[in-house]
């Protein structure tokens, strides 16, 4: 693997992948997340509650998380809902 720097712990954690995110609008994608837990929050309210402006960019970034492992998608009831992966919600609490 070569030389590479061990990720921190606890909150330092969750404030490092908020770092990598920026201070747009991934970044308050990933607060929000955090913020509702393990129920999440319903991709209709992050919009709101995320300040996002658009649909398409909310669906750009919610990808990228995704991708990057930050956050997962689920649904409960038949409503499509999105929070923090488990390691950072534990992290977080």
């Amino acid at each position: 693997l070569g030389d590479y720097e061990e990720l921190p712990r606890g909150q330092a954690l969750v404030d490092h992948w908020l770092n990598w995110c920026g201070n747009g609008g991934p970044r308050k994608i990933l607060q929000a997340t955090l913020d509702a837990g393990d129920n999440g929050i319903a991709k209709d309210d992050l919009l709101v509650v995320a300040e996002i402006g658009s649909a398409n960019s909310l669906r750009t970034w919610v990808g990228n998380l995704t991708t990057a492992r930050l956050i997962e998608s689920f649904r409960v009831d038949g409503q499509a809902r999105v929070r923090a992966v488990a390691a950072l919600r534990e992290a977080s609490a």
